[in-house]
């Protein structure tokens, strides 16, 4: 919150008197319902990646959704959402604790996604809960809190000497008769396989702090 206090104090606009009251502020608020729609890069961070905290650009996969809310009051609004997005993990060579799963992995591996997400979030509005309610104010800071689901399927696979893609089995390795690994074993974190399609399925809490310019009154 500290970073964003000076988008608090010079955010204002002229709509609200600052010698009014909040509670003379929140008269001049109306509830109203609103739509939005988004699109954007996504990256993934996970165990499975060259560099943690910024993947390479041809890591990036495109992202997009939308949802609609309700601003009960000044402060408090709750919003429901979907993302749909693809994602791409690749990791480096001879990365030790996939060699030590087993040493086919030495030449790195990488996995495919194709995912959903739907959420229910409670959103609380800073700039409204700390200098009161003001209708021409340009940028507002909030945050947001909730309860979703994530819903995907993957492929992985991994690299052989000569450059060649391999994918993963998910049950166990496969020998041939002399005992030679065909295809190697994975460990695939699964979630519950209820999703619809089959997909796998986890629940997760949503957590953000964001910041949005109003272009047009609100």
């Amino acid at each position: 919150m500290i970073g964003f206090l000076p988008s608090l104090a010079f955010g204002q606009g002229q709509g609200a008197d600052s010698t009014m009251t909040h509670k003379e502020k929140r008269q001049q608020f109306h509830n109203y319902l609103f739509v939005n729609l988004n699109i954007g890069g996504m990256q993934q961070n996970t165990d499975v990646v060259i560099n943690k905290y910024l993947s390479p650009l041809y890591n990036w996969r495109l992202g997009y959704g939308g949802g609609f809310g309700w601003q009960i009051h000044p402060i408090w609004g709750v919003r429901a959402g979907i993302t749909f997005g693809d994602l791409f993990g690749e990791s480096k060579e001879n990365v030790f604790w996939m060699t030590n799963v087993d040493p086919v992995y030495k030449n790195g591996v990488y996995f495919r996604a194709k995912l959903y997400e739907y959420r229910l979030d409670a959103t609380v509005n800073f700039s409204n809960l700390i200098s009161g309610y003001n209708p021409d104010r340009f940028f507002d800071v909030y945050g947001i809190a909730g309860f979703g689901f994530t819903e995907w399927n993957t492929q992985g696979y991994y690299y052989t000497d000569d450059g060649a893609s391999v994918q993963r089995w998910e049950d166990g390795q496969r020998t041939d008769p002399d005992g030679q690994i065909v295809d190697a074993y994975f460990h695939d974190y699964r979630g519950y396989h209820d999703g619809f399609s089959g997909k796998n399925r986890k629940s997760d809490l949503n957590l953000g702090l964001g910041g949005a310019f109003h272009i047009i009154p609100q």
